[in-house]
């Protein structure tokens, strides 16, 4: 029997938590299990990079990731299966990307509620535009795989015909559930450890008040992992992110938080 050929077209590459997380930590058992997987990032990890430095993407970049996507897209009928990362042409109109998608069947996964980027947008005219338009994404779909319930409800409200629930799991060979040494604590400090980007490190601003006062009850120090942020009062440890120090990073710490609005 052939194998299956599968187009993965995630937003980002390995730096992207997402794409990481929800599509490239999938590949080796997919492979395994004797499917083909070629992959097609929108966004390389270099212009993510440059994101996080200047706070916008580069034009001329950009440009050239969309027309490299389109190249793709006009080659998916070499494939039997289109795996998409909530939307293949963000900002594309609807028509356009439903055209580039016809002829095979895809899949969309989302960990986000990025519907709302266009439903809930302070421009009148984009909320009109664009307010239906991952919906009409999803209606087209041949499955939605949806992170939350949530995102699973607006996937059936939209009129998909096929929604399966998967929450974002981690790899328990790279994270093993077993007690792992505070080795970094040379100071005897419990560690609390907060992980993400310098784009998403706003988050972290929702707790200054409760870790200040917390730091006035009981001494610790504050990891902060893939971003930078100065909270008086609270002693901080930035550490620069990588996938090959990430476990540790976690593991030696005492406990997690994820602040979101």
């Amino acid at each position: 029997m052939k194998p299956v050929r599968i187009l993965a077209l995630p937003k980002y590459g390995s730096k992207g938590a997402s794409s990481r997380l929800r599509f490239l930590q999938y590949f080796s058992p997919l492979q395994a299990a004797g499917l083909t997987i070629e992959q097609h990032a929108l966004l390389s990890d270099e212009a993510l990079q440059m994101r996080y430095q200047t706070g916008r993407y580069s034009i001329i970049q950009l440009i050239k990731s969309y027309a490299s996507r389109m190249q793709a897209l006009l080659k998916r009928g070499r494939f039997d299966l289109l795996w998409v990362e909530k939307e293949a042409l963000p900002w594309v109109p609807l028509w356009l990307e439903l055209l580039m998608l016809r002829g095979v069947p895809y899949v969309l996964d989302y960990d986000d509620a990025i519907f709302h980027h266009y439903d809930n947008h302070r421009l009148k005219w984009v909320r009109k535009l664009y307010g239906r338009r991952i919906d009409g994404l999803m209606a087209n779909a041949t499955l939605v795989i949806a992170g939350n319930r949530y995102l699973a409800q607006r996937a059936k409200d939209a009129g998909a015909p096929w929604v399966e629930l998967l929450p974002t799991v981690i790899d328990l060979e790279r994270y093993p559930n077993i007690p792992m040494p505070k080795a970094s604590k040379v100071d005897g400090l419990p560690r609390i450890v907060w992980v993400g980007s310098p784009s998403t490190v706003r988050y972290l601003e929702l707790l200054k008040e409760p870790l200040q006062q917390l730091a006035q009850r009981l001494p610790f120090v504050l990891r902060v992992v893939g971003g930078k942020i100065n909270i008086p009062g609270v002693q901080v440890e930035i550490i620069e992110w990588s996938e090959a120090s990430e476990v540790q990073s976690i593991s030696t710490a005492d406990v997690g938080v994820m602040p979101l609005t």
